[in-house]
């Protein structure tokens, strides 16, 4: 530890006052970055056996999600506030996460922590000051094996310059609020007034703002919007920085973001690849293109031997779990017919990309594509998924060509665009989990015990699960002690103590019969609703 003068000792006196939760994250977690390295040619540690560290792990939550999910795994983890370090130690004596580490330690001496398969650095990079940014990246660099990878989450410009206009709109306001708490009521209170005098010209952005406030914890406002240093960077000071520390830029952990076409028509994608001069100038151009607020970009030493050229073949092996919608039932298409693969819209950095879709008349790539979605939310492996769509369908009565050599092949092209396009997430080593409730359920420990927490909840798949309260209470009973009648028995009590409301609309529910009744329902659809929401594992 350094003196108490240092800036990293400062932060920490920060966090310690006012604590920043850290949340298991999909994007990096070591099987989203072997799948990404596995897609550009690389032969990354599997997940399962691998040495993880995160720089900046605050009380561990994202790390002790990788370290239950691969308990042959050594992780580390190591951050400079003390009181959030023993918070994570405790969370890992309760789950019994006996091969994660968490260490009270400043960033610059990491290195002595040895090598790694994987680095994770979310956010870290811009709270920063510059020397230290330099510092963390010598730490990546020393640190990450051969064929290791290394995620940097980033603040980029363009698309950060609104967030530290109002950082020094209020840093400049608050000058003389000292109290944590009182500068986040206050900033809370300016950045409302604001959004309410703001002129026509202003009004939109001011109002985002608003509402980003609105909806983001007291933590996020304190370490985010008033943290004392925040040092956006351009990617392509990003790029040349790593890259004089030996490392290469590898792609984004969030694929279909390193696609123009996620954002851009087919004429436009053609026009930008006339304006990109190069790799690096490419992924600057998207940055301001899209206004892009944050990147999760991906690292790895430069003697790796990357390959652009991503081909169907690399999905050998892989999983896939659908993030399109169900289909209707399978008689309902003609043969021939074109059928759509939809996805929600989603928000990436500051853009709002596209609707996700995929457009194909291909009978056997459709009834694959069809598979996958039925399986949803279990994974469905790459490898025979042709075989089996074919016997799908014939099972639903949709008949299909007859068997070919380019069966696979054209299957594997429609499921790597989906995966790019982001219609699919991909995994090395799928999680197992049940996706209906058994006759005792039982819940993922890790949803289980931040149910119990008042915390967010994330599932075996790393999504974030918002819950009601009832589902919460129900989820945290979920350790295969109680059938259902004696869940029910448990969602009684707590309601009789004031836990949980029972109404009928306005009219309480206080006849017990009536109570149980309801109850039994509630049960009954909320277990199967935690199954295919990925949250049970038995």
């Amino acid at each position: 530890m350094r003196g108490v003068s240092d800036p990293l000792s400062a932060s920490a006196a920060a966090y310690d006052a006012l604590p920043y939760p850290s949340l298991p994250r999909a994007v990096t977690q070591p099987d989203r970055l072997a799948v990404v390295a596995r897609l550009f040619g690389l032969s990354p540690a599997p997940p399962s056996r691998c040495r993880v560290l995160e720089l900046g792990c605050s009380d561990g939550g994202n790390l002790l999600a990788t370290a239950l999910a691969h308990p042959g795994a050594e992780v580390v983890g190591v951050d400079i506030s003390p009181g959030q370090v023993e918070a994570g130690r405790a969370a890992a004596r309760a789950l019994g996460a006996t091969n994660l580490r968490l260490e009270v330690m400043d960033l610059r001496e990491a290195s002595a922590l040895g090598t790694f398969d994987y680095v994770v650095a979310h956010g870290l990079y811009g709270w920063i000051a510059p020397p230290l940014q330099a510092a963390l990246l010598d730490v990546v660099a020393g640190a990450l094996r051969p064929q290791g990878v290394a995620y940097l989450g980033v603040s980029v410009l363009p698309g950060s310059y609104p967030l530290l206009a109002m950082r020094e709109l209020l840093l400049r306001r608050l000058a003389g609020v000292v109290d944590p708490a009182d500068r986040v009521r206050a900033a809370r209170a300016t950045v409302e007034a604001l959004a309410e005098v703001a002129p026509p010209a202003t009004a939109g952005p001011m109002r985002a703002m608003r509402d980003k406030v609105r909806r983001s914890s007291d933590a996020w406002v304190r370490h985010d919007l008033l943290v004392e240093d925040n040092h956006p960077t351009w990617f392509r000071d990003l790029a040349g920085a790593t890259a004089a520390r030996g490392l290469q830029y590898l792609a984004d952990a969030d694929l279909p973001t390193t696609l123009p076409s996620t954002y851009l028509d087919p004429e436009r994608v053609k026009l930008f690849d006339r304006l990109a001069r190069d790799p690096v100038e490419r992924e600057q151009l998207l940055d301001e293109l899209t206004d892009r607020t944050f990147r999760r970009a991906l690292f790895v030493p430069e003697g790796a031997e990357v390959d652009r050229k991503v081909g169907a073949g690399r999905l050998a092996g892989l999983s896939l779990v659908a993030r399109y919608r169900r289909p209707e039932a399978w008689p309902d298409l003609a043969l021939g017919a074109h059928e759509a693969f939809r996805a929600e819209p989603e928000e990436r950095g500051q853009a709002v990309a596209a609707p996700a879709e995929l457009r194909t008349r291909h009978p056997l790539a459709r009834a694959a594509l069809r598979l996958v979605a039925e399986r949803w939310p279990l994974p469905e492996p790459v490898d025979g998924l042709a075989e089996r769509a074919r016997a799908r369908a014939a099972e639903a009565g949709w008949p299909t060509a007859a068997p070919a050599p380019e069966d696979e092949p054209i299957v594997a092209e429609h499921l790597l665009v989906a995966a790019m396009r982001g219609l699919v997430d991909l995994w090395l080593e799928p999680p197992a989990f049940a996706p209906t409730p058994g006759e005792r359920p039982v819940a993922s420990p890790l949803a289980r015990w931040r149910a119990a927490g008042g915390h967010e909840v994330v599932n075996v798949l790393h999504q974030a699960v918002p819950l009601e309260p009832h589902e919460r209470l129900l989820l945290a009973a979920l350790d295969g002690s109680r059938d259902r009648p004696a869940l029910v028995a448990e969602l009684a009590a707590r309601a009789a103590a004031g836990d949980l409301t029972l109404a009928d609309g306005d009219r309480p529910i206080v006849d017990a019969a009536e109570r149980d009744a309801l109850l039994a329902g509630v049960v009954d659809r909320t277990l199967a609703w935690f199954g295919r929401a990925a949250l049970l594992v038995g």
